[in-house]
């Protein structure tokens, strides 16, 4: 996709050097250190109505701690949190309050796979949003096993969805990895790794505070470059961008009115020292 040189220069002193990793690739998780990562997402939806096109924005702007426990037990909080939505009907900023600090429990396999194992409670204004539930679906890149060897590649894919009496929630990717070589990133050694996904979501539920009930799904496509040092076991950065398009119904009654809708995003998240 276009975005791709745009985003590998976003992660500042990227530059290819000989192929040297052929260290086994994989997590460290160490109990001793808690990672630190600054996540930025911007997101643009179209929705194609009878009068125009409209126009919802949103912005995402995370510092995200990662302390890990025995085996592949995890915790996760946000130590800074900003969020905005604007829309025809204006922006909303809301303010993260005692989300800031309050632990997400995962489960973190070796290969990166991240599970939430319980959610903290997501103020309703935050939620009218995002649903920070799914901030870790697929915040890590996830691993093969053996060495990162140049063109090296590898496909994974990965299911997740849940449901409540109210809402649910399907999301498919297919990844697609190649390794473009051995970099150097702010003077440490890393490995960087070309990404390109399928993308699948599906979701429904009520609005809030409205008698209006919503399905949508999306279909499209992310690319990007991750770096990950092989010699400390963990993801440096990672930036990417997509577009997906699909339909969303608005259900009121026996009312069912259906919009064309296109979703794009750049995204990244780069390690904090």
């Amino acid at each position: 996709m276009r975005y791709v040189a745009h985003l590998a220069g976003m992660l500042l002193g990227v530059t290819l050097a000989p192929d040297v990793a052929n260290a086994q690739a994989g997590y460290a998780r160490s109990p001793r250190d808690t990672l630190r990562f600054h996540e930025v997402t911007n997101a643009r939806i179209v929705l194609e109505t009878p009068q125009g096109g409209v126009v919802v924005t949103s912005e995402h702007d995370a510092i995200i701690a990662v302390a890990f426990g025995a085996r592949d037990a995890a915790h996760a909080w946000y130590e800074t949190l900003m969020l905005s939505s604007s829309s025809p009907q204006g922006t909303l900023t809301p303010l993260p309050g005692a989300l800031i600090k309050a632990p997400f429990v995962l489960s973190v396999s070796a290969r990166g796979g991240v599970r939430l194992v319980k959610a903290p409670p997501i103020p309703g204004p935050i939620a009218a949003i995002t649903d920070l539930t799914h901030q870790f679906d697929d915040f890590l890149v996830r691993l093969p096993t053996g060495a990162l060897r140049t063109g090296r590649q590898w496909t994974d894919t990965n299911t997740v969805g849940d449901s409540t009496a109210d809402h649910w929630y399907r999301a498919r990717t297919i990844a697609h990895y190649t390794v473009r070589g051995d970099t150097t990133v702010n003077g440490e050694r890393a490995t960087a790794i070309m990404m390109q996904q399928e993308l699948t979501v599906s979701t429904g539920g009520p609005v809030p505070d409205q008698p209006v009930r919503t399905n949508q799904r999306l279909a499209g496509s992310d690319s990007g470059v991750v770096v990950f040092s092989t010699a400390r076991g963990r993801m440096l950065g990672r930036a990417r961008a997509g577009l997906l398009t699909g339909a969303i119904s608005l259900i009121q009654g026996a009312n069912t009115t259906t919009l064309g809708q296109r979703y794009s995003f750049d995204s990244t998240i780069s390690a904090e020292p």
